[in-house]
């Protein structure tokens, strides 16, 4: 397998943006420095090309390339996202304001099971604070409020939104950093969206029916465009 560093992707001119374009290397080869334990982010060349096709092939906001199946089911991804969220982001800055108590440390090894109800507990703080006079309280409210902001969430950003597909982001790079009002219910109207399944998670590997389970696997997601045929359209 042919492979280009970061540096060599950027020097053929048409990727601007490796990480947030390509996200993380398809193999990590030895870095040579003591503190990188990680080694340095390789990408496959059949990939990079594949990504400055559909750079090229852009019309509209919408990526075109006869391979568009097999494209929307890899794991990694080869075109811009729409946003990368980490809910966790703006609900540990509000935590503070909606509960007292001291919650226990869970880590990333507990069960999904076992850190489920705390991401219940976040999203119900970020649609309060997203909403200060609904007073939500718990997982049916949550739920119930999620389905009644749906329609205004179809158009949160420009067509062909929400046609849309879910990949785990790997690398902690290019994330929705918002803290305000206006940050929270766009995490909040997002989120609804993949609950809903109008954005697709059928291609995400250790899938999840349960949004709350899908956000304690991974909390931090990647809402990638869907890649077409021109035949979809």
């Amino acid at each position: 397998m042919d492979l280009l560093s970061e540096t060599e992707i950027i020097n053929r001119g048409i990727i601007k943006n490796v990480i947030l374009t390509l996200d993380d290397g398809d193999v990590h080869s030895p870095s040579g420095h003591w503190a990188n334990t990680i080694g340095t982010r390789m990408y496959s060349l059949s990939r990079v090309q594949l990504a400055e096709s559909l750079i090229n092939s852009l019309e509209n906001n919408i990526y075109y390339h006869k391979d568009a199946d097999a494209i929307n089911k890899m794991k990694l991804p080869v075109a811009k996202p729409y946003i990368i969220i980490d809910y966790l982001i703006i609900a540990e800055e509000i935590r503070h304001l909606y509960e007292s108590d001291r919650r226990p440390f869970l880590r990333r090894w507990h069960n999904v099971e076992d850190r489920r109800p705390f991401v219940v507990m976040d999203l119900i703080n970020i649609s309060n604070y997203a909403f200060p006079n609904k007073n939500i309280t718990n997982e049916k409210e949550l739920i119930q409020l999620m389905d009644e902001i749906e329609e205004s969430s179809l158009k949160l950003f420009p067509n062909p939104w929400p046609n849309a597909i879910v990949r785990v982001q790997v690398l902690k790079k290019n994330i929705f950093a918002g803290k305000s009002q206006n940050a929270a219910l766009k995490i909040l109207k997002i989120i609804t969206l993949i609950k809903n399944n109008t954005i697709s998670t059928e291609y995400l590997f250790n899938n999840s029916n349960d949004i709350f389970e899908l956000l304690a696997a991974y909390p931090i997601l990647r809402i990638d465009h869907k890649i077409y045929k021109t035949i979809d359209l």
